[in-house]
């Protein structure tokens, strides 16, 4: 009769009551289906099948709302930006649960880390820094909470472009955390050389960068391996890298988070060693068509972020005539193949992003164990899903 909202209430009332059915227990996950149905019904509002029922769950007072809680939370403010998904962030579901758990637990640092994952998500950093250092400042006995809230402290300082403190919370993470001294080495060597090439300590650091390399499953981690690589770039071209620190911010999906402000000194940072590449001779790299093509990419991720799609079509399509004489660093390729078909499928021109994300996901077939590979082609699958079937 169309009373979906009725219906919803009526469903939930009875699973309230789902541990007391003493006979007919396949009461039980009919309802639960019926109720899913309802959610996908319902999918245009923006709660839909996958996680409907988590939801509910969440806002039912019973033992496993926390878990549920716990599960949205790590889903909507950590797992869409890295599946290329933050389109379908709900703020109203975060904001719901953090409002109610806040509020029953105003200490809990769970939820206080939480909150800063959503202050990064609405663009307010400082805000979210503060969030953190207030889970630092707990008296609690887990250690790898304040390495967490170190991890995501020195993201922000990145986006604010503080590559100093960034820097300092990286070599904080080398020192106390074990979780991969390869990489916290090689984030520490891009941040200290954004603030300072001439840092005395970076060739030593680059040097230690491979020997804490982990293997797990008996294979090597590809983040690792693409640190490795960058490290040994960095001193086989005399102590430089272009941009180190605003490549990392790229790889990790960081810089749709940063404020305008800071997009807009991005690009000034860009178009000036665009200059460099040009108008220095010698270069300070042997390999300046990467650089320059490194550049041009995240530029145009940049001005795209900024709204400014038919300039970073552009730029990424000049990159690309040129992706023959790339020399060392391959990845860049196919990812920026990836960027301008995804330009493409945003303004609806499926027929012309398809060509790019097939020769992006066929790529290792030309240049085989590219850095970041795995990465890549997961945000590939993630776009493809989202796109009409051709």
């Amino acid at each position: 009769l169309g009373d979906v909202d009725h219906a919803q209430s009526l469903l939930r009332t009875a699973l309230q009551s789902e541990d007391n059915i003493e006979v007919d227990h396949f009461y039980i996950p009919y309802a639960h289906f019926e109720l899913g149905q309802l959610y996908a019904q319902q999918a245009s509002s923006g709660i839909n099948a996958e996680y409907g029922l988590i939801v509910e769950a969440e806002r039912m007072d019973v033992l496993r709302s926390f878990v549920a809680a716990y599960g949205l939370l790590n889903y909507q403010t950590i797992a869409l930006l890295y599946i290329n998904k933050t389109q379908d962030y709900d703020s109203a579901v975060v904001d719901h649960i953090l409002e109610r758990y806040l509020t029953r637990y105003p200490g809990s640092v769970v939820f206080t880390f939480f909150n800063g994952r959503r202050s990064v998500i609405n663009k307010d950093i400082k805000q979210a820094i503060q969030y953190y250092e207030e889970c630092e400042n707990s008296s609690i006995d887990w250690v790898q909470v304040y390495h967490v809230c170190y991890w995501e402290r020195m993201w922000c300082y990145a986006m604010l472009l503080q590559w100093d403190k960034a820097a300092e919370l990286a070599q904080k993470l080398y020192h106390e955390s074990k979780w991969s001294r390869t990489l916290f080495a090689y984030q520490y060597l891009a941040f200290r050389f954004m603030d300072d090439e001439t840092a005395g300590d970076l060739e030593e650091m680059a040097r230690v960068v491979p020997k804490y390399q982990l293997k797990i499953g008996g294979k090597h981690l590809h983040i690792e391996k693409f640190a490795i690589r960058k490290a040994r770039s960095f001193l086989a071209n005399d102590a430089f890298l272009c941009l180190p620190g605003v490549e990392l911010l790229y790889v990790w999906r960081f810089i749709p988070l940063m404020a305008k402000q800071e997009k807009e000194k991005l690009i000034e940072m860009l178009e000036h060693c665009l200059e460099e590449i040009e108008n220095v001779k010698p270069y300070h790299s042997e390999h300046p068509i990467d650089d320059w093509f490194l550049c041009n990419l995240l530029l145009a991720v940049v001005v795209a972020e900024l709204g400014d799609v038919d300039h970073a079509q552009s730029l990424l399509r000049t990159a690309l005539q040129s992706e023959d004489n790339i020399e060392v660093d391959h990845f860049y390729i196919p990812y920026a193949h990836f960027e301008l078909g995804q330009l493409y499928a945003q303004q609806g021109q499926y027929h012309m992003a398809r060509p790019h994300f097939r020769y992006a996901k066929e790529f290792s077939g030309k240049i085989k164990s590219y850095s970041l590979e795995n990465r890549l082609l997961f945000r590939i699958h993630s776009t493809l899903s989202t796109m009409p079937q051709s």
